[in-house]
């Protein structure tokens, strides 16, 4: 609200904002080996595996340590643009859903937005066990309620509208994060296989 009403000095740029608590967030994920190979094959499903396996023809093993190294070196590389472009992602959805309003104001939001989202998307990867899932939920929850009161406060408007508003920008986000991810897995598989 202060970045719309044109009261910007006394503030932190809300992109440099986002940009440092995405390299924190980051590093920490790497440093708990978030992105790592190992770690995401032992969470998943041997079904799962298998057809991911079997997808890839025996082109990689990914047990293989050698090809889990280079996989991480690429997630590490790659995941790190991808995530960049979440404001910009923001920016153009809301964009779409608020098209009187300015470029600026939306990318303001989309980079406040985002910073949230990955402070506390941090939160659950610091709880291991049964509070990892609950953790997850409470995040999930926060995330959603956080971005209803923001679009309430910043962009105003009735409570049906909004309602519409934040559902499309909610599908929007999930379609683009699916993409995103699944851009980055298989950019890291085509890194790790060369």
């Amino acid at each position: 609200m202060e970045y719309a009403a044109g009261r910007r000095q006394p503030y932190t740029s809300p992109i440099r904002l986002y940009v440092a608590a995405s390299a924190v967030v980051l590093a920490a994920m790497s440093l708990l080996g978030v992105s790592n190979l190992e770690t995401m094959l032992a969470s998943a499903d041997e079904e799962g595996i298998a057809a991911l396996e079997e997808a890839l023809g025996g082109v990689a093993d990914l047990r293989d340590p050698a090809f889990q190294a280079r996989f991480n070196r690429s997630m590490d590389a790659i995941f790190p643009i991808l995530n960049l472009l979440s404001p910009l992602a923001i920016m153009v959805l809301l964009k779409l859903l608020y098209w009187k309003r300015y470029l600026q104001e939306h990318l303001a939001f989309g980079c406040h937005y985002g910073t949230f989202l990955v402070v506390v998307t941090l939160t659950p990867l610091l709880v291991s066990g049964v509070a990892r899932p609950i953790a997850m939920v409470v995040v999930t929850i926060a995330s959603l309620l956080y971005v209803v009161v923001a679009m309430h406060r910043v962009y105003g408007a009735g409570w049906v509208g909004l309602i519409a508003r934040f559902v499309a920008l909610a599908l929007g986000l999930l379609a683009y994060l699916l993409v995103v991810g699944m851009l980055a897995w298989t950019f890291a598989l085509i890194a790790a296989l060369l």
